[in-house]
């Protein structure tokens, strides 16, 4: 047995492991478990972001039972994995973040950027307008009202298309993901039981960052002051090829440079 244990959290909230679970290269170095979030329920007592937590730490506990797993969180999901990282720290040998976001209001604003750049790229300015007004006035928004704009910027047409480099690999992905829908009602739902907006926890143990050179959600440069305090150890890898995806856009590049 050469190969370690690698638990995927995927990214979202409202998306699941399907396109990852098709994508990723076989490898001898790692056995790839598949985690998906809970499915929301709008009669659960408890927060939405408390029950996608508590899955996350399930599965890691349940899989590290047998020993040590590395646990890589992609996008939002390396967001959630900070959160429990103190609790599972023992079981953890690697922590492998993917285009992780740091900060959600920066998240945020990033995505409305897009949007206004997309808008006004197909000539909707009055569209560009009114999302160029409510991105200023997002940093005095509850949090609530925040998502709820947010999800009209994540509706533009073609929107996520422009979180990757190669067409290719977006086109594969979002094939995947028809098989296991977009959840709208738990990306709505868990962002909204959040109550911090950025990471808290440092995690002193072994850490591999990556980032995609054209991701225009999530960069080294927004993430740097915060990364140094929270993960002093991680090393850091930019794919030169790559947006919001490099761990599908450059599957075979980034698993090579994961030492176990």
């Amino acid at each position: 047995t050469g190969f370690m244990k690698l638990i995927y959290i995927h990214g979202g909230p409202g998306l699941n492991s399907e396109p990852e679970k098709n994508i990723f290269p076989s490898t001898n170095n790692f056995k790839f478990i598949f985690w998906n979030e809970p499915i929301v329920s709008n009669t659960s007592k408890s927060s939405a972001y408390a029950n996608w937590l508590q899955s996350v730490e399930d599965c890691i506990n349940q899989e590290a039972r047998d020993g040590k797993v590395i646990v890589m969180g992609h996008s939002f999901g390396a967001f959630a994995l900070n959160e429990i990282l103190p609790r599972i720290s023992s079981q953890i040998h690697k922590v492998i973040l993917v285009s992780p976001i740091f900060d959600l209001l920066t998240l945020d604003l990033n995505i409305m950027n897009l949007a206004i750049k997309l808008l006004e790229e197909t000539g909707a300015r009055d569209q560009a307008l009114f999302f160029e007004l409510k991105k200023n006035e997002m940093k005095s928004m509850t949090n609530s009202k925040r998502v709820e704009i947010l999800a009209q910027a994540l509706n533009i047409d073609g929107l996520l298309l422009h979180y990757w480099k190669k067409q290719d690999s977006a086109k594969s992905y979002h094939q995947y993901l028809e098989k296991r829908p977009v959840s709208f009602d738990s990306f709505m739902m868990v962002r909204k039981s959040i109550q911090e907006d950025r990471l808290r926890h440092s995690f002193s143990g072994a850490v591999s960052i990556f980032y995609g050179k054209y991701d225009p959600v999530s960069s080294l440069f927004q993430n740097q002051q915060l990364q140094d305090q929270l993960y002093p150890n991680a090393e850091t890898f930019i794919l030169d090829h790559s947006g919001h995806y490099p761990h599908l856009e450059e599957s075979e590049n980034l698993f090579s440079q994961i030492n176990i």
